[in-house]
């Protein structure tokens, strides 16, 4: 009779409360991650197959400081189709200077608001996805490994 009750708390139905509810907000909260992993990686797919590209130049970097540190984003300059100038700073940036001034890159236009432009780039592109698609994994796995026990 030990033998049995000993096998029987082993299983994952005889799991207590807490730690079913808190393997399922793992789970829960991994695959939302997976979910918002996969609705980025789409807009990227969007922006590579519908938005145009363009040469670019690294003109210089922005910087911003955030919790103490400094972050440098690198101002591009391209040429649109109507001819005009167009001057941006990349959305993300780090703690060092990753183009040289001059280098050349893609950039992303918009081509209904040729105003709106992204560096090409897989920090621009994939980096989030890959980032909210590695958590996602972790924590729908270490939910999942709680509740199978």
């Amino acid at each position: 009779m030990r033998v049995l009750a000993v096998a029987l708390r082993q299983r994952w139905w005889y799991r207590s409360g807490v730690e079913i509810v808190v393997g399922i907000v793992f789970t829960l909260g991994g695959l939302l991650f997976l979910f918002l992993a996969a609705l980025i990686s789409h807009q990227s797919l969007r922006r590579l197959r519908d938005w145009g590209s363009a040469p670019g130049r690294i003109v210089g970097y922005q910087e911003s400081a955030q919790s103490g540190k400094c972050y440098y984003h690198p101002q591009v300059a391209f040429t649109a189709r109507d001819g005009r100038t167009i001057v941006f700073a990349a959305s993300t940036g780090s703690n060092r200077k990753g183009y040289r001034v001059g280098a050349e890159v893609k950039v992303l236009v918009d081509p209904a608001n040729p105003d709106h432009v992204e560096l090409r780039a897989f920090s621009t592109l994939w980096l989030p996805a890959a980032f909210l698609g590695f958590f996602g994994l972790v924590f729908a796995g270490v939910g999942i490994s709680i509740i199978l026990g």
